[in-house]
Protein backbone atom coordinates (compact mmCIF):
# COMPACT_ATOMS: atom_id res chain seq x y z
CA UNK A 1 0.00 0.00 0.00
CA UNK A 2 1.56 3.27 -1.10
CA UNK A 3 1.00 6.86 0.11
CA UNK A 4 -1.61 7.61 -2.58
CA UNK A 5 -3.61 4.53 -1.66
CA UNK A 6 -3.41 5.41 2.05
CA UNK A 7 -4.59 8.96 1.32
CA UNK A 8 -7.55 8.13 -0.94
CA UNK A 9 -8.86 4.71 0.14
CA UNK A 10 -10.40 3.55 3.41
CA UNK A 11 -13.15 0.91 3.24
CA UNK A 12 -14.33 1.79 6.76
CA UNK A 13 -15.28 5.30 5.58
CA UNK A 14 -17.47 4.03 2.71
CA UNK A 15 -21.23 3.98 3.34
CA UNK A 16 -23.02 1.14 1.54
CA UNK A 17 -26.78 0.86 0.95
CA UNK A 18 -28.00 -2.44 -0.48
CA UNK A 19 -31.38 -2.49 -2.21
CA UNK A 20 -31.45 -6.17 -3.19
CA UNK A 21 -33.98 -8.80 -2.18
CA UNK A 22 -32.46 -11.49 0.04
CA UNK A 23 -29.04 -9.87 0.18
CA UNK A 24 -28.00 -11.60 3.40
CA UNK A 25 -24.61 -13.18 2.79
CA UNK A 26 -24.18 -11.33 -0.54
CA UNK A 27 -21.09 -9.22 0.22
CA UNK A 28 -20.05 -7.17 3.22
CA UNK A 29 -19.86 -3.38 3.03
CA UNK A 30 -16.05 -3.61 3.05
CA UNK A 31 -16.12 -6.18 0.22
CA UNK A 32 -18.35 -3.87 -1.82
CA UNK A 33 -16.12 -0.84 -1.13
CA UNK A 34 -13.08 -2.77 -2.35
CA UNK A 35 -14.80 -4.47 -5.29
CA UNK A 36 -16.04 -1.13 -6.64
CA UNK A 37 -12.76 0.69 -6.05
CA UNK A 38 -14.68 3.30 -4.06
CA UNK A 39 -12.46 6.11 -2.73
CA UNK A 40 -12.72 7.09 0.95
CA UNK A 41 -15.93 8.79 2.09
CA UNK A 42 -17.91 7.36 -0.83
CA UNK A 43 -21.54 6.36 -0.77
CA UNK A 44 -22.33 3.17 -2.67
CA UNK A 45 -25.82 2.17 -3.71
CA UNK A 46 -26.26 -1.48 -4.71
CA UNK A 47 -29.36 -2.38 -6.71
CA UNK A 48 -30.52 -4.63 -9.50
CA UNK A 49 -30.69 -3.10 -12.98
CA UNK A 50 -32.05 -5.50 -15.59
CA UNK A 51 -29.86 -8.65 -15.49
CA UNK A 52 -27.02 -6.97 -13.59
CA UNK A 53 -26.24 -5.74 -10.12
CA UNK A 54 -25.35 -2.06 -10.26
CA UNK A 55 -22.88 -0.45 -7.86
CA UNK A 56 -23.38 3.32 -8.00
CA UNK A 57 -20.61 5.23 -6.24
CA UNK A 58 -21.04 8.88 -5.24
CA UNK A 59 -18.14 10.96 -3.96
CA UNK A 60 -17.16 14.63 -3.91
CA UNK A 61 -14.03 13.91 -5.96
CA UNK A 62 -16.11 12.45 -8.81
CA UNK A 63 -17.53 14.66 -11.55
CA UNK A 64 -20.44 12.22 -11.87
CA UNK A 65 -21.45 9.01 -10.16
CA UNK A 66 -19.16 6.05 -10.82
CA UNK A 67 -20.95 2.96 -12.17
CA UNK A 68 -19.81 -0.64 -11.86
CA UNK A 69 -21.96 -3.57 -12.95
CA UNK A 70 -21.71 -7.18 -11.86
CA UNK A 71 -22.91 -9.05 -14.94
CA UNK A 72 -23.81 -12.73 -15.31
CA UNK A 73 -21.98 -14.34 -18.23
CA UNK A 74 -24.02 -16.12 -20.89
CA UNK A 75 -22.90 -19.48 -19.45
CA UNK A 76 -24.89 -18.62 -16.31
CA UNK A 77 -22.05 -19.85 -14.11
CA UNK A 78 -19.61 -16.95 -13.99
CA UNK A 79 -19.61 -13.20 -13.64
CA UNK A 80 -17.67 -10.19 -14.83
CA UNK A 81 -17.39 -6.61 -13.62
CA UNK A 82 -18.06 -3.84 -16.11
CA UNK A 83 -16.54 -0.47 -15.24
CA UNK A 84 -18.99 1.74 -17.09
CA UNK A 85 -18.32 5.24 -15.72
CA UNK A 86 -15.57 6.90 -13.72
CA UNK A 87 -14.95 10.62 -14.13
CA UNK A 88 -12.82 12.44 -11.60
CA UNK A 89 -13.13 16.19 -11.12
CA UNK A 90 -10.29 17.99 -12.89
CA UNK A 91 -8.39 18.84 -9.70
CA UNK A 92 -8.20 15.13 -8.81
CA UNK A 93 -6.91 13.83 -12.14
CA UNK A 94 -3.31 12.76 -12.75
CA UNK A 95 -2.85 11.82 -9.08
CA UNK A 96 -3.05 8.05 -9.52
CA UNK A 97 -6.52 7.70 -8.01
CA UNK A 98 -8.16 6.14 -11.07
CA UNK A 99 -5.62 3.36 -11.62
CA UNK A 100 -5.73 2.50 -7.92
CA UNK A 101 -9.53 2.19 -8.10
CA UNK A 102 -9.08 -0.50 -10.74
CA UNK A 103 -6.16 -2.17 -8.93
CA UNK A 104 -8.27 -2.29 -5.79
CA UNK A 105 -11.06 -3.95 -7.78
CA UNK A 106 -8.69 -6.56 -9.20
CA UNK A 107 -7.32 -7.53 -5.79
CA UNK A 108 -10.83 -7.62 -4.28
CA UNK A 109 -12.14 -9.82 -7.12
CA UNK A 110 -9.21 -12.21 -6.61
CA UNK A 111 -9.80 -12.33 -2.85
CA UNK A 112 -13.52 -13.01 -3.34
CA UNK A 113 -13.04 -15.65 -6.07
CA UNK A 114 -14.02 -18.48 -3.72
CA UNK A 115 -17.46 -16.85 -3.19
CA UNK A 116 -18.01 -14.73 -6.30
CA UNK A 117 -16.71 -16.29 -9.56
CA UNK A 118 -15.64 -13.12 -11.39
CA UNK A 119 -13.83 -14.13 -14.60
CA UNK A 120 -12.72 -10.67 -15.70
CA UNK A 121 -13.11 -6.92 -15.29
CA UNK A 122 -14.09 -4.94 -18.36
CA UNK A 123 -12.74 -1.39 -18.63
CA UNK A 124 -13.80 0.62 -21.68
CA UNK A 125 -11.25 3.46 -21.42
CA UNK A 126 -8.54 4.83 -19.19
CA UNK A 127 -7.25 8.41 -19.01
CA UNK A 128 -8.71 11.53 -20.49
CA UNK A 129 -8.69 13.19 -23.89
CA UNK A 130 -6.35 16.04 -22.91
CA UNK A 131 -3.63 13.80 -21.43
CA UNK A 132 -3.86 11.49 -24.45
CA UNK A 133 -2.46 14.15 -26.82
CA UNK A 134 0.92 14.69 -25.16
CA UNK A 135 1.90 11.08 -25.87
CA UNK A 136 3.69 10.79 -29.23
CA UNK A 137 2.32 7.32 -30.12
CA UNK A 138 -0.58 6.57 -27.75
Amino acid sequence: MDAIYKKWFDADSVEVTIELDNHDGFLSSQDIAALTGAPKNSKVLVRREEQSIAFIVSNDILDEDMYRYLVNESDGLSLYLNNAVMVLKEQFTNQGIGPRCVIREIFAAAALAHRVPIKFIKVEAVGNYESFHWVKHP
